[in-house]
């Protein structure tokens, strides 16, 4: 796969003599008609290349002119740096640029992070005799080049050069040059970043060298002596000489000393930019339950079937297997096993012995978690059962970090990756086990190119190398549970919690009501006097809310002045902390003004709520509450969100107020009430999936109570008090859910039962994103209309402005997915992508409509 974002296809090149490319490694190709050189990444090697007659002309081979025959450029040059990908990870993200319609570039930089992607300096050298004697005399530019060499020293980057000599024939005189003996082109790699190197202490001499000199010299110099020995019992391995002074006790002096004596040396070692540091923790292991026991048994199946497919694939999963991709692409379906358990049902302590289990079989496994706020007490967890050999991985990390544990995982080195969405590509050598906890939540989803789904691609990965997946939730996305209805996942079930513990009553406050008895307050009676009782009672709160700031619109009362983002078509939220008014698409802020800038009356006031506003009243409500806010507000600086979870963990905190963040997955034993301000700003979205969202975020949240030894109680507050979702989350009931929703996605003609894509117009022109909207809408409508695909729109997005641009959208369904993806392709192929504006995008498998 040659050259940069521009270039969708791969190329065929041969392999000239004394070259030994492997699939993954970077190579140096020639690209074009001319003789430009471009970095590009091997495939696949065959001996039977198929050259497509449909190639355009820059990628196109030589044709010999007599025989007619293409004659294939070859590789100029294999860099030396190790592969960065294998047969089956070239096969993964190959799938991905044909399933989400977006180019190889764009899939290889999903899968292989930028800290791994090289880059070549080519510079120029003087070399050889430059006299001319006997030689004709160098042409007029390429005399410019030699004098250009001469006055910088004898060597200048390429680019230099061609900065200085704006000439077409610059390549040519250049190879004059060269031919002449008189230039020389140097290549080197760059990494985008570097290891970090350390220098350390290591033994120089051989062992009868150092023995001879302990017997003569131990008395008279007992320091160097000391220093010499506790190298020596290291075998060999390298200190780091600050680890050395600490062992030994001793100034640098008789070091220095011996290094001078040539017994010890100093070496170059790279040091791991460790991201998060193992703290001592005593390993717990849990006697499982009879139903985890049987959850396990069910698991523990799927990865012995996996493991039998992965002997039949041995072949192909390294990178110097001679076997084509041919034979990954039939590789057998993946073992998959849903585990649908409440919260606070020991799912973590399920994964914990299926990874002990994977790992006895000489396996790895990737744990991927919805939220990077929940790795760290993921890391916490898996340091306690497996030590050093668990590696993290998430966007938070810093290039160095995200290199060396890069590295980590490649050589084999860790048993266990844990992280957010991106961990799903770690370049584990040997993928036993792929973990997606709280597999519902939408955060799997990637919103820009390649727009993958975690789960499938998960699931993809897994048949390629031979792997099990294991989907774990409380409340399962209705795909998972679909995936177990088509006979591709196994079922197990997780009913009850650890130690029988009773799941937290929910009581539903009747918003209509209590504002009629009890106006103008933002916490029902039931609520408040709930969290005076735990603060009584030296207990915790959490307060849910799905909504950031303070107030959602800013709105004068009389001329209906309401304070819109100028780039987006939402109204401002306000910010009482810093008396702003913030867009939370764009960034966009303004001071939040004392009078109306339409009317300059002084009867303009803030509407709505936000956490920022549920925890200004807290204040007021209970002043002597130790209280702490967590949403993407409050956890912006690196480490904050943990410093926060750390602090309500210890008990430092008494309510904690909280967007979704607050749902997923933590575990607090001395939570035992949570409160949900609103539950009907997620049912009330346009779009089909509220009920189900609804439905999860109530049940997460309400299962953050009773999780220690005292019973939970979650106060719910809603308008809706009727709804389905609502009801059947006030009885933690997800098969209730499920059969009175399904009826509706059925009839509704929505997914599980069809293949969903959302085509998204946007410009900056208002008019020239509707023609497009509307010209892509005919020619879906149009002659060979597809009567299985059904087109919806175009219309205005419901968010139909952002950052500046104009959305209009349509939505085509279909019950075959390869056909809706067909479809996709050949309008993708007619109007779009483009780089101008307006410009057209694909997003097959939409998590949201707006």
């Amino acid at each position: 796969m040659a050259g940069g974002g521009a270039i969708d296809r791969p190329y065929t090149y041969s392999v000239g003599s004394g070259l030994q490319p492997q699939v993954g490694q970077c190579v140096i190709v020639p690209l074009g008609t001319g003789n430009r050189e471009e970095l590009a990444y091997v495939l696949s090697l065959t001996e039977n290349p198929i050259i497509p007659e449909d190639l355009e002309p820059a990628g196109k081979p030589d044709r010999d002119p007599e025989s007619g025959i293409f004659q294939i450029k070859p590789i100029r040059a294999v860099l030396d740096i190790p592969p960065v990908f294998d047969r089956a990870t070239a096969s993964l993200f190959c799938w991905m640029a044909r399933e989400y319609l977006c180019s190889l570039p764009d899939a290889l930089r999903c899968v292989i992070p930028t800290v791994r992607i090289a880059s070549i300096r080519t510079s120029v050298r003087l070399s050889g005799d430059l006299t001319t004697r006997g030689m004709r005399k160098p042409s007029p530019l390429a005399a410019k080049v030699l004098e250009l060499l001469s006055n910088a020293g004898g060597e200048v980057d390429l680019t230099k050069i061609q900065e200085a000599v704006h000439s077409r024939q610059l390549t040519a005189a250049m190879r004059q040059l060269v031919k002449r003996g008189q230039l020389e082109i140097i290549r080197s790699t760059r990494q985008p970043v570097e290891h970090r190197l350390v220098n350390c202490i290591q033994l120089a001499a051989n062992a009868e060298e150092i023995e001879t000199w302990l017997q003569e010299k131990s008395a008279r110099r007992p320091r160097q002596a000391a220093v010499l020995r506790a190298v020596q019992e290291l075998s060999g391995e390298p200190i780091a000489q600050a680890e050395l002074l600490r062992r030994v006790n001793c100034t640098p002096s008789p070091i220095k000393q011996l290094l001078a004596q040539g017994l010890l040396r100093t070496v170059a070692v790279p040091l791991r930019r460790n991201p998060w540091p193992a703290s001592p923790q005593i390993p717990l292991t849990f006697s499982l339950t009879p139903h985890q026991s049987t959850a396990l048994e069910t698991i523990l199946a799927g990865v012995e079937e996996a493991a039998n497919q992965a002997t039949g694939l041995s072949g192909v999963i390294g990178p110097d297997s001679p076997a084509t991709s041919s034979t990954l692409l039939h590789a057998p379906p993946p073992a998959c096993v849903l585990l649908r358990g409440v919260t606070g049902s020991g799912k973590t302590e399920v994964y914990l012995h299926a990874i002990e289990e994977t790992q006895r079989r000489g396996r790895q496994s990737i744990a991927l978690v919805p939220e990077i706020a929940l790795t760290a007490q993921m890391i916490g967890i898996y340091q306690a059962r497996f030590g050093a050999r668990v590696a993290v991985l998430h966007s938070k990390l810093s290039d160095g970090e995200r290199l060396d544990e890069w590295q980590r995982i490649y050589r084999g080195d860790v048993d266990v990756v844990i992280g957010a969405r991106s961990a799903l590509f770690a370049p584990t050598p040997n993928l036993g086990l792929i973990v997606l906890d709280e597999e519902h939540e939408s955060s799997y989803k990637q919103d820009s190119d390649p727009r993958y789904v975690a789960r499938d691609a998960a699931m993809e990965r897994a048949r390629l190398v031979g792997a099990c997946v294991l989907l774990g939730s409380a409340t399962p996305s209705l795909e998972a549970a679909w995936l177990v209805d088509q006979k591709r996942s196994q079922l197990a079930v997780l009913p009850a919690r650890i130690d029988d513990r009773p799941m937290p009553v929910v009581d539903l406050v009747d918003q209509r009501v209590e504002l009629k008895e009890n106006p103008g307050h933002l916490f029902s009676r039931k609520l408040t006097n709930a969290i005076h009782e735990r603060l009584k009672r030296g207990e915790q709160t959490i307060l849910f809310l799905n909504r950031r700031g303070f107030a959602t619109i800013t709105l004068c009362r009389d001329c209906g002045y309401v304070a819109h983002c100028k780039n987006c078509d939402v109204a401002l939220t306000y910010y009482i902390s810093s008396r702003m008014l913030r867009c939370h698409h764009c960034q966009y802020a303004v001071p939040g003004p004392d009078v109306c800038p339409q009317c300059s009356g002084a009867n303009i006031r803030q509407f709505g709520i936000g956490t920022e506003k549920v925890e200004d009243e807290l204040v007021t409500l209970c002043p002597s509450a130790r209280i702490a806010r967590l949403d993407t507000d409050s956890t912006s600086r690196k480490g904050s969100g943990q410093d926060i979870v750390d602090r309500f963990r210890s008990g430092c905190i008494d309510i904690l107020v909280g967007t979704q963040m607050v749902a997923k997955g933590f575990d607090f034993p001395n939570v035992t009430l949570v409160g949900v301000i609103s539950a009907d700003t997620m049912l009330n979205i346009p779009d089909f999936r509220a009920a189900e969202r609804t439905f999860q975020l109530l049940t997460q949240v309400s299962g953050r109570a009773g999780r220690g030894d005292r019973i939970g109680q979650v106060i719910v507050q809603t308008f809706n008090p009727e709804h389905y979702s609502i009801r059947a989350a006030a009885r933690h009931d997800w098969e209730e859910f499920r059969s009175l929703e399904m009826p509706f996605r059925e009839e509704a003609v929505y997914p599980p039962f069809v293949s969903l894509a959302s085509i998204l117009a946007t410009g900056m022109d208002r008019k020239l994103t509707k023609d497009l909207a509307e010209k892509a809408g005919r020619w879906l409508r149009g002659p060979g209309a597809l009567e299985s695909v059904t087109v919806l729109g175009p219309s205005p997005a419901p968010l139909s402005r952002i950052k500046g641009l104009y959305r209009w959208h349509l939505l085509l369904k279909a019950r075959d997915p390869q056909v809706l993806r067909t479809v996709c392709r050949t309008l993708r192929s007619q109007l779009g992508p483009s780089d101008d504006s307006p410009r057209l995008s694909i997003d097959l498998d939409p998590m949201t409509l707006l």
